[in-house]
């Protein structure tokens, strides 16, 4: 799904009018229009059982706000309170048209203003519509504007946002002083990335996009550069597997992976990459292991893994490897940065840096990396790459992966809620699964698996990290909606759910 910014959405509504002659109005009518039809056929028993409020600011969300209830109203639902805020100097051009219309019609109206009391009747209604502030609102809410957003949160009545949830920041997903909580987000034209980041769909709840009227050529020329990755995009990065394929067919991934007390990590990700189809699995590791006493055990005599020895002064042999995964439980002593400048000598086109050697990286200063590379890192490795505290990297997750993408010139598949994937060209997409389930030790290990085997079965390395990060949060997400405690998700409890999912995505069918 495209998704649009603030500035974005300013210059498609400005060249909309200025050179496709729809004016400002005709696409508030629109707006509004269309909301209330959706308001009607999503909300119907509560608009049968109550009023609704339609809560406006003073802007021309509130606008779209006062079409919505003149539609509803002239439909027969005449149960209908319009609450408005602002001096009327401070009324948009249009949101004064609108406000005209409705009282010439007899819909009741109050300037809650000059009433703040009336703030108590919210909870009196059986649905309100949140009509504050929409996708230009920069600045924490204050005064009477967060009262105003707390009382329609505490009033515990169904809530449906025009556009976004008043005092959501459309960017970041960040509640800029409070925001309402929306049981459905009715977005125009595209949706907004504030939607799906950080506190964004805990606000936001249901989101659907109406199409208002916007020329799909004037969406397509601005809105190029953010995206959510969802299973409809994800099913057209599935591999097929030809019946007489062999295992020379689907990839070599070299993992360089694991040390003493950390061969977990090397287990997880290999068997990561087979899971998801690689044909080879080789694992470098800096000293000989035993089948019989190695925490790798199982997988090493059940999967075919072949594992050497190599001294990480002298790199290993990377011939004939389709994609290189270095950093899980590897330590961050200084072999390892002889390693990735190996890598870049080498020019090796698909390597993929997480853990350890993300924070090798960090101590490298600026290094240009080949594009075609993938770091993973989640906030705490990206703050050290970037030397910026965490804290500052979740309060803007694009933002940041945008820059450690600058940086070092390849893509950033930023870790967390929500998963972020950055590139040089500035586009970023964000994945649509994932919950608190993987915030375990060792799932970050079956992700790098997961891309590592993609990669090696000679997926672009954009599509590996979107398929691999989506497929993790997916099964994540099938875990708690199967009525599974989030806190109790396994790594290899991702592992085990990984093939009945691919059958999914490829048949549609999850019986």
């Amino acid at each position: 799904m495209k998704l649009v910014t603030p500035t974005q959405m300013s210059a498609i509504e400005d060249e909309c009018q200025r050179d496709f002659e729809i004016s400002d109005e005709l696409l508030m009518e629109s707006a509004g229009a269309l909301a209330a039809r959706e308001v009607r056929f999503s909300f119907l028993p509560e608009l049968a059982k109550g009023n609704l409020a339609v809560i406006c600011g003073p802007g021309n969300n509130g606008g779209d706000g006062l079409v919505l209830a003149r539609h509803l109203h002239s439909q027969g639902f005449s149960k209908i309170k319009v609450f408005y805020i602002g001096k009327e100097a401070n009324h948009s051009r249009l949101f004064k048209s609108q406000l005209q219309k409705i009282q010439k019609i007899n819909v009741d109206s109050l300037d809650i203003g000059m009433n703040a009391s009336a703030i108590k009747e919210f909870k009196e209604f059986g649905l309100i519509v949140d009509a504050l502030f929409g996708v230009g609102l920069s600045r924490p809410l204050s005064g009477q504007f967060l009262e105003i957003v707390q009382g329609i949160n505490s009033s515990k009545v169904p809530v449906v946002s025009l556009d976004i949830p008043s005092g959501l920041s459309s960017l970041t997903g960040e509640a800029l002083g409070g925001a309402v909580y929306a049981k459905m987000t009715l977005t125009f034209g595209l949706g907004k990335p504030g939607l799906f980041l950080a506190d964004g769909p805990k606000f936001s709840g249901a989101v659907r996009v109406l199409q208002i009227g916007f020329p799909q050529s004037l969406l397509e020329k601005h809105a190029g550069t953010h995206s959510l990755i969802e299973e409809k995009e994800i099913k057209k990065f599935i591999l097929s597997r030809a019946a007489r394929s062999h295992k020379a067919n689907h990839g070599h991934l070299l993992a360089i992976a694991g040390s003493p007390g950390m061969w977990g990590a090397a287990g997880l990700c290999c068997e990561g990459a087979f899971r998801v189809g690689a044909g080879y699995v080789t694992l470098a590791i800096e000293q000989s292991i035993s089948n019989s006493n190695s925490e790798l055990g199982s997988i090493y005599k059940e999967s075919g893994l072949e594992v050497i020895t190599t001294n990480r002064s002298d790199p290993v042999s990377f011939e004939k490897k389709t994609a290189v995964v270095l950093g899980p439980g590897v330590g961050d002593d200084d072999s390892i940065k002889k390693i990735i400048l190996k890598l870049i000598e080498l020019k090796m086109s698909k390597v993929l840096l997480d853990a350890d050697a993300l924070t090798v990286l960090s101590k490298m200063g600026k290094i240009a990396l080949p594009n075609t590379w993938l770091l993973t890192p989640h906030s705490g490795e990206l703050g050290r790459l970037l030397i910026m505290k965490s804290e500052l990297v979740e309060s803007d997750r694009m933002t940041a992966a945008l820059k450690a993408s600058e940086k070092y010139q390849c893509l950033v598949l930023l870790k967390g809620y929500r998963t972020v994937l950055a590139n040089p060209q500035g586009q970023i997409s964000i994945i649509s699964s994932g919950n608190s389930s993987l915030a375990k030790a060792g799932t970050g290990d079956v992700l790098s698996g997961f891309i590592g085997g993609l990669m090696a079965q000679n997926l672009s390395t954009h599509q590996a990290a979107a398929l691999g990060a989506y497929l993790h949060g997916r099964i994540a997400d099938d875990w708690v909606r199967a009525g599974n405690d989030a806190a109790s998700l396994m790594p290899r409890d991702i592992l085990a759910a990984v093939p009945r999912l691919l059958s999914h995505l490829r048949s549609g069918d999850l019986n």
